[in-house]
């Protein structure tokens, strides 16, 4: 194949364990497509079953969307504060209160996104992605959660709110998961 990105071939598994895609149980991985920036900030999720084929088109929009943003150029290699966490941003596109939230979520990853080692923004997509709604506990939405690198819950919220409540719900997020940290609870 001539194509003008990396692909990634995963046989020792170390890549879909790192991104919480590999299924202990099944002893596979889940099908998972990742959209990654340079700086190795994940900007779009697209999962499916194992059964079913990946919507190419969706993965092409998402490419095309990072390069017309620029944010290849305007990801930065590693932002002063950044915390070795994970946002993620659980959201229906045919939901009121997402659409609500959507300028708000824009604004809170232009401006805090890189803060964390990764920020995930994954829209609800019917049964093609079931499991990781599951997987997160995850019952209505929007729902924001914050993770450890290794996955663990650090802190979450649902429902409609300002800029300044998730940069709050941040930096609480971020106190806590520090203190686990020194607790030594989070190795």
């Amino acid at each position: 194949m001539n194509l003008p990105f990396d692909l990634l071939s995963d046989w020792d598994r170390e890549t879909s364990k790192k991104y919480g895609t590999f299924n202990e149980k099944e002893m596979v991985a889940n099908r998972k497509s990742l959209l990654i920036d340079k700086s190795g900030m994940v900007r779009f999720v697209q999962e499916s079953g194992l059964e079913q084929a990946r919507n190419h088109k969706e993965m092409l929009d998402a490419v095309k969307k990072l390069k017309d943003a620029g944010a290849e150029e305007a990801s930065p290699d590693k932002q002063d504060g950044q915390v070795d966490a994970i946002f993620y941003e659980f959201y229906s596109d045919t939901c009121s209160h997402c659409k609500e939230m959507k300028p708000v979520v824009d604004e809170f990853e232009k401006t805090q996104g890189g803060r964390f080692k990764k920020f995930l923004l994954i829209p609800f997509k019917g049964p093609d992605n079931i499991t990781i709604f599951h997987e997160y506990r995850v019952m209505g939405t929007p729902t924001f959660i914050i993770t450890d690198i290794q996955g663990t819950e650090v802190d979450r919220i649902s429902g409609v709110h300002s800029l300044d409540a998730l940069v709050n719900f941040t930096d609480s997020a971020f106190r806590r998961l520090s203190k686990m940290q020194k607790e030594g609870k989070n190795k």
